[in-house]
C-alpha cells in the first residue's frame, strides 16, 4: 500500500500528462490530409462547402480534411445602435370619423354606354368623390 501523501503528487503528474495531449480520433487522423470538404444537412439534401461554416456546426453531417473545430470562428458582426428617424415639421392624418349626418360629396357627370354595340347615349352617370377637406394637415 502506498503512503497517503503520494496520492497528491501522482494525481498531479497524471493530470499534467493528460493535459499535454490533444484528442484526435482515428477518423480525424485518416482524413486530415484529404481535400477539405464540409457537408451540412439542409431541408431537402446535403450541401457541401470547401470551408467550415461556424453558424451551421449543429447541422454538420460529415467532413474531410481538418476538423471544423480546428478553425477559428469568425468575429461577430458589429451592430450599430438603433436610432429613430429625424423628426419632421408635421404629419398628415385622416380625420377621425364623427357620428352624425353624412357629409356632402362632390359629383361629376360622366357619359356611359349601355352596351358595347349600341350608340353611346349621353346620359350622365353620377360619380361620387370625397370632399376635398377630408385630408388635413395637423401639427404635432
Amino acid at each position: 500500500m502506498l503512503p497517503r501523501w503520494w496520492i497528491g503528487p501522482v494525481s498531479l503528474i497524471a493530470f499534467l500528462l493528460s493535459s499535454c495531449t490533444s484528442y484526435e480520433s482515428h477518423y480525424e487522423k485518416g482524413v486530415y490530409d484529404l481535400e477539405p470538404i464540409y457537408c451540412y444537412q439542409t431541408i431537402g439534401t446535403v450541401d457541401c462547402h470547401r470551408h467550415p461554416d461556424a453558424r451551421d456546426a449543429d447541422r454538420l453531417v460529415n467532413y474531410y480534411g481538418p476538423a471544423p473545430s480546428k478553425y477559428d470562428p469568425p468575429e461577430a458582426p458589429h451592430l450599430n445602435k438603433l436610432r429613430p428617424p429625424p423628426k419632421g415639421q408635421g404629419y398628415w392624418r385622416a380625420p377621425e370619423p364623427i357620428p352624425g349626418p353624412r357629409r356632402k360629396r362632390l359629383t361629376i357627370a360622366r357619359a356611359t354606354t349601355r352596351s358595347p354595340l349600341s350608340r353611346p347615349t349621353h346620359r350622365p352617370h353620377r360619380l361620387t368623390l370625397p370632399h376635398p377637406n377630408c385630408l388635413r394637415r395637423t401639427e404635432p
